[in-house]
């Protein structure tokens, strides 16, 4: 079977998965277009997709929720900015908030997103 003749278990519930990119469009990049691209796409076959990373602008310390069409984005505020690291007040919160997803997607480079899962493991 070829990828373009794959068709999803009828009776099977969706893949949920949940990507943490380190920005998403309109920011610029390469991983920023490629995560929206894969976003969309596995929305396209039926996943149930969500998508959390740093909001790009700055200045901007309060997390925006917004969509892109079927995904879910949470846009982290960011309270500054250092040596490629960006501190979220609500990072560790948002992590510790992921519940029930089948795939958890960390793009990398990204160190932020690391540092918070890494701040948040459990034994």
């Amino acid at each position: 079977m070829t990828t373009a003749n794959w068709q999803p278990a009828t009776n099977a519930a969706p893949l949920r998965i949940c990507h943490l990119g380190k920005y998403y469009p309109p920011a610029p990049g390469g991983i920023e277009t490629h995560v929206q691209t894969l976003a969309r796409a596995q929305a396209a076959l039926g996943a149930s997709v969500q998508v959390i990373c740093v909001n790009h602008h700055p200045n901007t310390n309060i997390s925006k929720f917004e969509s892109d069409g079927p995904i879910p984005l949470t846009r982290l505020g960011r309270s500054a900015y250092f040596a490629g690291l960006d501190f979220c007040p609500s990072l560790l919160s948002t992590l510790r908030s992921l519940r029930n997803f089948d795939i958890l997607h960390l793009h990398t480079p990204n160190p932020t997103m690391i540092l918070g899962l890494s701040a948040i493991r459990t034994p």
